[in-house]
């Protein structure tokens, strides 16, 4: 059997060691490259074969395998891999135009730089192949991101290629200038990945494909937006801390590189310096935006609207370390309610009335003021008045706040107390704190005397009678007379005016509002005393040269007398003039001093009594006559002189007591002339 022997066999081809075959096949295709066996093409084999019985019995023959040319694709050189990433910053701005890519590449990419060399492996046999040329075509495949991109212009015409196949034309890889990386505005399939395929074509029509794949490395550049703007909330004043009003939410462009978790920060910019005063009433939760009360405001103070900056700060990103911020305006209207409480103008007031004055007279006006902004226009804003507790003595007028008298009697030397208060109309009602009107009671019969000036009614007005009592208030006396005005009436002669005036003798005292004081009555001068002050004698009314010159010569006063005329004396003789004389106060001191003497005189004898009891005076006279002290009484009913107003007390009445205070002061009684005012 001969079989074949294979030692002198090309590489690319092996003999079948088979008695029966002698078949050539091939072991190594990469040998049969047409364009690498150059310039014949094919290959020439020599084959031994030998016979299996005798060594000796050889023969030697060749076989000629010529290998035909097949048209191969172009392919990528090893300098531009397949597959590697490349990475891009990314840029709110467009490119200029032919930007290369490469000059745009971060350091992160690997490799470093876009390689579109190609080789052709049919390139060598164009020269004899008339059917071919020796071009390359460049083009980038339509994707998702293509248009980004564009070619160089080296690429945009037919490349030829070098005797080794190699296209050595600059073609690269350029921005396309009328788009911009910006990662935030990119519609890309999956940020921040994407892919290009850059494909070249030789001259029969086949292709290879380069994969390019890219990620856009992403800044903190975008600032944060807020959402669902603009932002207005209606708050009522005096909520309480810690409710929440209003929740802001803002967005980071620059997500997903910025975290995970889209994080932006929330704040209150507390800088009174820079206008952001209103921030101090509430707080933000930093993570959710929900923005509370931190401090419970009032419109009255604040006004209608509160402007509160609210600001949103992004996170880094791992490769930019700087944190970008915005502000809105959360527009804050502040809800009255009626939380203003009204206040008396005057919280004591200290009057006098005539205790015969009929039933509706005007004895005091209350007058109250609130917040004119709380509820403006509202019933809330409305005041009224009255009193805390009833009074048989005063009424108070709900709307014009008018304290008149009831037809109850008054009593004079009594102190009248009413408790009285402001309040508003609204749902909720609030009240002023309490207010005092004191009232004590005169008699004008009693109290009051008449100056005659010498001008009309019309001229006594207002400012002529201030002035009229300051002057008398001021110039009179040296002591604690305070006059006032009970009335003004034209007289009978129509050039001239009655001023009908009473005298208080301790009103400041009587009206001081400290409560050690309220009970304490005023004092009235009698009108008859007041008369000796000003030196008239009993049968006249012309008045001393004092009242028509100095300070009180403006005022013309012709004249002055008792307000209301006392009844003519009647004819009594001796009895009507000692009841005369009682009545005087030289009648009362006399009969003071009999009173001293008498109670003297009881002493005296209860005195002896008691001594001669002491030494048995009695029980020697008349043994069994033995005298007992209980059956020696007393009654002390006398007068008793009380010198802190000059006048004399009388033991006080049995009877009701009227008002809330009833401590008895009977009316100013000089002693004597020693102790009349200083003048």
């Amino acid at each position: 059997m001969e079989s074949g022997d294979t030692t002198h066999l090309s590489p690319a081809f092996l003999l079948s060691r088979q008695h029966d075959s002698g078949e050539l096949f091939l072991i190594n295709d990469s040998r049969l490259d047409y364009e690498s066996v150059a310039p014949s093409h094919y290959y020439v084999i020599v084959v031994n074969v030998t016979n299996d019985l005798s060594s000796n019995l050889t023969a030697t023959g060749t076989v000629t395998v010529y290998i035909k040319d097949v048209e191969e694709n172009p392919q990528f050189t090893a300098s531009s891999p397949q597959g590697n990433y490349f990475v891009l910053t990314e840029s709110d701005t467009a490119y200029a135009a032919n930007t290369m890519v490469n000059d745009e590449l971060h350091i992160s990419s690997s490799p470093g730089s876009i390689n579109l060399q190609v080789t052709d492996p049919d390139a060598p046999s164009y020269s004899s192949d008339s059917s071919h040329t020796d071009t390359i075509d460049y083009s980038i495949m339509p994707t998702a991101m293509a248009y980004l991109f564009t070619l160089s212009s080296g690429c945009s015409s037919t490349q030829t290629l070098t005797s080794g196949g190699t296209v050595v034309a600059d073609c690269t890889l350029e921005f396309n200038s009328s788009v911009v990386t910006d990662m935030d505005t990119l519609e890309m399939p999956q940020k921040p990945l994407f892919d290009i395929v850059v494909r070249v074509e030789d001259s029969a029509g086949l292709t290879q494909d380069m994969e390019l794949h890219f990620s856009i490395r992403n800044l903190n550049d975008e600032y944060p937006i807020f959402q669902d703007t603009p932002y207005q909330v209606s708050v009522n004043e005096n909520t309480v801390r810690g409710t929440p009003i209003y929740q802001v939410s803002a967005i980071d462009p620059d997500y997903p590189d910025t975290s995970p978790t889209n994080e932006v920060t929330y704040s209150l910019p507390r800088s009174i310096a820079s206008g952001f005063d209103d921030q101090i009433y509430f707080d933000i939760d930093s993570t959710t935006g929900v923005v509370s009360v931190l401090y419970p405001f009032n419109r009255e103070a604040v006004g209608n609207w509160l402007n509160i900056t609210v600001r949103a700060r992004d996170t880094a990103t791992k490769d930019d370390n700087s944190r970008l911020s915005t502000d809105v305006t959360l527009f804050v209207y502040v809800v009255d309610e009626n939380d203003e409480r009204p206040f008396l103008t005057d919280t004591f007031l200290c009057v006098d009335v005539e205790k015969s004055s009929p039933e509706g007279t005007v004895v005091a006006r209350l007058s109250a003021s609130e917040s004119p902004t709380d509820l403006a226009g509202t019933p809330a804003s409305t005041i009224g008045f009255g009193a805390v507790t009833s009074s048989l003595y005063f009424g108070v007028n709900e709307t014009s706040g008018e304290v008149y008298r009831t037809d109850e009697q008054m009593s004079l030397e009594t102190s009248y107390l009413l408790f009285v208060e402001a309040f508003d109309y609204g749902s909720v009602i609030n009240k002023s704190p309490v207010g005092l009107v004191k009232a004590d009671a005169y008699d004008k019969a009693q109290h009051c005397v008449t100056f005659l000036v010498q001008e009309t009614l019309a001229n006594v007005d207002a400012t002529f009678q201030q002035n009229f009592l300051n002057t008398f208030n001021s110039d009179w006396c040296n002591c604690t007379w305070t006059f006032f005005i009970h009335s003004v009436k034209q007289a009978e002669n129509p050039l001239q005016t009655e001023i009908e005036v009473f005298v208080v003798g301790n009103y400041d005292s009587a009206c001081d509002d400290q409560s050690s004081s309220l009970g304490e009555h005023k004092v009235y001068i009698p009108a008859d005393r007041m008369l000796v002050q000003f030196q008239l004698d009993s049968d006249s009314e012309v008045p001393v040269v004092r009242l028509e010159s100095g300070s009180f010569a403006p005022f013309s006063i012709k004249g002055v007398y008792l307000s209301v005329q006392p009844a003519a004396k009647k004819d009594g003789g001796f009895e009507q003039e000692t009841e005369d004389f009682l009545q005087t106060f030289e009648g009362a001191l006399v009969m003071t001093g009999a009173g001293v003497l008498v109670a003297a005189l009881v002493v005296g004898v209860l005195a002896k009594v008691l001594y001669n009891y002491w030494n048995g005076n009695y029980a020697r006279k008349n043994p069994s006559v033995q005298p007992k002290l209980s059956s020696v009484t007393t009654e002390n009913n006398r007068t008793t002189f009380d010198s802190s107003y000059n006048r004399v007390r009388s033991p006080p009445k049995k009877g009701k007591v009227r008002g809330l205070l009833n401590q008895p002061k009977a009316t100013y009684q000089p002693q004597n002339d020693n102790s009349l005012p200083t003048f």
